[in-house]
């Protein structure tokens, strides 16, 4: 079956499977909200002294704004004000990932672990006090520790510390918290999930003290075993992390794990696709999403990046900041499928207070993209579309950042994005780019009748089935 025929396959599946998807009763919610970089140094002046990277007018400091600012890390009101949107858009969540990098852009000289342990401590607070009923999973950042990226992959005081901060949560599943303790990953059951909670920073290029190591802190052979036993209880498993394989589709040739570490973590998914629903990622502060391919180019899994809190204007040339944000999917509590997502933000160059309200939802992924869902076979659609459609591409580079970026996307800059979404293989990657007339390197799915007839079924049905769900 060749990968268009398939996609024609899954969509028609989908559609007959529709019916039993249009009860709110099996509609769940959760929030993903990720990168705070809360800087406990804001409106002290300039870099280094605190995160604001370029808030100098004609010589002089230019005072950040109250509320956040495009060059620099997320004050306390932007924090604050982050979390009580989510719990004024959606109060009752069945649960909450937060992926970590929780400490401002700034030197090490200016941080030490009581300074990122307190920082740790108040977020946790503030959204323990949000949402004291709702079950968290939580995985670190790199800029979790101090030195920040140099996380260890041995126990240390500090993850212990951290640990009795999260032990309210980690508790809730059996063997979380002594294994989160030594290991600073672990595994959790909420229904109809298995979410496996890792620590993608022991594969980070910026960690110096796992690079030479071969499986740092045996997580690689921990997630397998918990992926087999996964395939045979039939469960639906989640795998969540802060920096993602691949590479930054903003910035060509930024990549984020060490090679032997991203073709690890690749077959891992080859081998168990078939009891992976989808995996949560951060860590680029933008929004996009990885697809992952076997040999014959089906899509067989997929990588949600979420966009962050903090505004800052990244020092990767080119790049630029976001607006805040965080993201609320929809999901069936009986099967697992993702349904759909939608993303919530504040324009910062909108606002001038830090009510919640100002908060607005920025695009609903079925209606703003026309899929019937947010499943692997629907996002593959969904780039095939980006290929023939300047709309639909330039509406996702839009949202790209967050709303933030209104220049149009060029040539190369497509090539970049396409290649970064469709090839997390870093050879394959290289290949991509490096071929301008074909954006999607040897996989891209010719758009052919069938492909053709996919958009027509799909944007029918989105129109009553999909249309009927969310209002």
């Amino acid at each position: 079956m060749t990968a268009s025929t398939w996609i024609i396959v899954s969509t028609v599946v989908q559609i007959v499977v529709c019916g039993p998807y249009r009860s709110s009763e099996n509609a769940g919610k959760f929030w993903h909200v990720t990168d705070f970089h809360y800087d406990q140094f804001y409106g002290n002046g300039i870099y280094p002294l605190s995160s604001c990277r370029d808030t100098i007018e004609n010589g002089d400091t230019r005072q950040p704004e109250a509320l956040g600012d495009y060059d620099c890390d997320s004050p306390w009101t932007l924090v604050n004000a982050s979390v009580y949107a989510m719990q004024t858009i959606e109060p009752n969540p069945d649960f909450i990932i937060w992926t970590g990098d929780d400490t401002p852009h700034v030197p090490n000289s200016m941080l030490n672990e009581d300074k990122v342990l307190s920082t740790i401590f108040n977020i946790t607070e503030l959204l323990m006090d949000a949402f004291p009923n709702t079950k968290f999973i939580p995985v670190f950042g790199n800029h979790d520790y101090h030195p920040k990226h140099q996380m260890p992959p041995n126990p240390t005081a500090f993850y212990s510390n951290v640990t009795d901060l999260w032990q309210p949560w980690l508790d809730q599943f059996p063997g979380a918290t002594d294994l989160f303790r030594e290991k600073t990953y672990y595994t959790a059951k909420i229904e109809p999930y298995r979410f496996v909670g890792l620590n993608t920073v022991f594969y980070y290029t910026n960690n110096k003290l796992t690079m030479d190591i071969s499986d740092p802190a045996g997580q690689f052979s921990w997630l397998e075993q918990v992926l087999t036993d996964a395939r045979r209880d039939n469960e639906t498993v989640v795998i969540v992390g802060h920096v993602p394989p691949g590479c930054f589709e903003r910035s060509r040739g930024k990549c984020w794990f060490y090679p032997e570490f991203n073709a690890q973590y690749i077959e891992v998914i080859q081998q168990f696709h078939d009891v992976i629903a989808f995996q949560l990622f951060a860590h680029q502060h933008d929004d996009s999403f990885r697809l992952f391919y076997d040999d014959e180019g089906k899509a067989i899994s997929s990588l949600f990046l979420a966009p962050a809190v903090t505004p800052w204007n990244t020092s990767l040339a080119g790049v630029g900041p976001n607006n805040p944000s965080v993201r609320l999917f929809t999901f069936n509590r009986e099967d697992g499928l993702l349904m759909n997502w939608e993303q919530y933000y504040l324009d910062l160059s909108e606002v001038d207070s830090a009510d919640s309200s100002m908060w607005k939802r920025e695009y609903s992924a079925i209606k703003d993209y026309d899929i019937p869902d947010v499943t692997t076979a629907s996002l593959q659609s969904l780039v095939n579309g980006f290929e023939t459609s300047d709309v639909l591409f330039n509406r996702y580079y839009l949202f790209n950042s967050v709303s933030y970026n209104t220049q149009p996307c060029t040539d190369e800059c497509k090539i970049t994005q396409l290649c970064s979404i469709n090839q997390v293989d870093f050879t394959k990657f290289d290949k991509c780019v490096e071929n301008s007339d074909d954006p999607n390197g040897t996989i891209r799915l010719h758009i052919s009748w069938d492909v053709c007839l996919v958009g027509l079924i799909i944007a029918v049905w989105s129109t009553y089935c999909i249309g009927y769900l969310f209002n």
